[in-house]
């Protein structure tokens, strides 16, 4: 494959506090030239009366926007945009919200019923499952967990005398340490675990891991609806209710029981396909690449991000929070009213590991919210804006730039010019409905595509601008500007783009000029 080289400096670069926040909009290709030409000749760069690419704030984000949602492109895609975003405006992708990720092989599982008469036989299955990992061709001990599904009642005393005898093991050298071949017990249901039905018998697991001094209860059962209508979801999540888990997951920490999933993602793949598809991305000259990482836990999550920090050290590769998504992590469950505490924890994980810029985003189309909410009634919206200011400081006190995405509309534009954030991603409010084009012709149930247009880039860039200008003025140009926008976003609330006329529009953007020149003059 052809490399190119990067026309713009690496996004993370990009001085916002100068030059106002970034916009992104999303595009497989077809109205890329327009993002361009918009980008070229904003009032800011007509106020700076040059075409410097890294002051221009624009950013082509290349995306397939399907049925599903959010999806990479591909070698006729980069190509499109590539060609339009050169020299000309910056060019972003998101290789996948999803991570294509494999399962490894379950840890070895034994029927506790098989041996319940035979506690001696059962002591030597365990130690012949654990033989190959404690004789290894190097003599350095394999890490191994054996699980004991507890499928009989009354099991307590049993297992109790077991662990004595597996404790006589390591003295013996049969077996390793605890923290090396560990033993953990298993609970499967046959059916959709509830609250209502399971919790009795959960807790009762959860107290009996507890009182053996065990670590670990895996739990297993079937998908539930949340998990099934997204393929997977992050661990226990497939199969047990937010709410509940959560109330499981907090009485289980206070016992020093974690809770684990039966299956064990392979982190290692999942870092190297997402690894893949930014290193095309930085390949084709593009200077910034978002990926997400569902449907991973966070200490996995932390392990993808910490490969691709030490993979890609000399470009702008950009991890993605969900706030639509439950955070599931070893020590809590965070959504909800909760999300924004994972949030904060989130950036404090990746900022150790020298991340500098990241994506807040809210991509789930099975049930769809939005990033913030548009008022107190709003149960769409996950955020309010007056959390933003609270999230950015955090960001900033860990010096981390700040992207989102999300529904944002044209008033939240504005709003978070004002705030000076880092920059936003919005396609929806600078689109117009046209006829499914080639690259997503195949696309099952698509009715209609959202087709970026040049009235409505220039708009919610312009409102992105005014509120930055808002913020950094203090004249009557500044005033004037805000009494502007409050014009247009009182036009746009009723009827949608379409009641801006270009007149208005045009009358609006020499007013930013004006701002603009003002501030360049300060």
């Amino acid at each position: 494959m052809e490399n190119f080289n990067q026309w713009a400096k690496n996004l993370s670069e990009y001085d916002s506090d100068t030059y106002c926040p970034l916009l992104g909009v999303s595009d497989e290709g077809s109205a890329a030239n327009i993002i361009a030409q918009v980008a070229q000749t904003s009032s800011k760069m007509i106020a700076f009366n040059d075409n410097d690419i890294n002051k221009v704030g624009i950013i082509i984000d290349g995306e397939r926007m399907t049925s599903a949602g959010e999806c990479p492109i591909g070698l006729e895609e980069y190509k499109v945009i590539v060609e339009a975003a050169d020299s000309k405006t910056n060019c972003s992708t998101n290789v996948g919200v999803r991570l294509n990720t494999r399962y490894y092989q379950q840890y070895p599982e034994i029927l506790l019923s098989d041996y319940v008469n035979d506690k001696t036989k059962l002591l030597d299955h365990i130690l012949e499952i654990f033989k190959p990992y404690l004789q290894t061709p190097d003599g350095i001990l394999r890490p191994l967990k054996v699980r004991i599904n507890v499928n009989v009642e009354d099991s307590k005393k049993f297992l109790l005398s077991l662990l004595s005898d597996i404790s006589k093991a390591r003295l013996e050298n049969k077996i390793g340490d605890d923290e090396i071949h560990r033993i953990t017990l298993l609970i499967e249901f046959k059916d959709i675990i509830s609250k209502e039905k399971h919790s009795d018998t959960l807790h009762k697991f959860i107290n009996l891991t507890s009182e053996l001094t065990i670590k670990e209860l895996c739990i297993d059962g079937y998908i539930i609806e949340y998990g099934r209508r997204r393929l997977s979801s992050n661990g226990l999540l497939n199969i047990i209710e937010a709410s509940f888990l959560n109330e499981l997951i907090i009485e289980a920490k206070k016992k020093n029981v974690n809770l684990r999933y039966k299956y064990c993602i392979d982190i290692e793949s999942a870092a190297r396909t997402a690894w893949a598809g930014l290193h095309a991305a930085k390949s084709f000259g593009l200077n910034a690449g978002k990926y997400g990482l569902v449907p991973l836990i966070l200490e996995e999550q932390l392990e993808v991000i910490t490969c691709i920090q030490q993979w890609i050290t000399d470009w702008t590769a950009i991890p993605a929070f969900y706030v639509d998504i439950p955070l599931l992590s070893k020590g809590g469950l965070y959504f909800g009213d909760s999300i924004k505490e994972g949030l904060l924890k989130w950036l404090e994980m990746v900022s150790k590991i020298g991340v500098n810029t990241v994506l807040i985003d809210c991509p789930d189309r099975i049930v769809r919210r939005r990033l913030l909410k548009t008022n107190d009634t709003d149960t769409v919206g996950v955020l309010s804006m007056s959390d933003i200011p609270d999230i950015l400081n955090h960001a900033n006190n860990l010096k981390i730039k700040v992207l989102w995405s999300g529904g944002i509309t044209y008033s939240q534009a504005y709003e978070f010019g004002k705030l000076k954030v880092f920059g936003i991603f919005t396609t929806s409010t600078t689109a117009k409905r046209i006829a499914v084009g080639n690259v997503l012709i195949r696309d099952p149930v698509l009715p209609f595509e959202m087709e970026p247009t040049e009235k409505g880039i220039k708009l919610v860039h312009s409102l992105l601008q005014a509120g930055f200008l808002v913020s950094s003025l203090n004249n009557n140009s500044s005033e004037e500007i805000k009494l502007a926008s409050n014009e247009i976003l009182n036009l746009i609330s009723p009827n949608g783009l379409d009641s801006v006329s270009d007149e208005i529009l045009e009358y609006y953007m020499q007013k930013l000029v004006t701002g603009w020149k003002q501030l360049l003059n300060k």
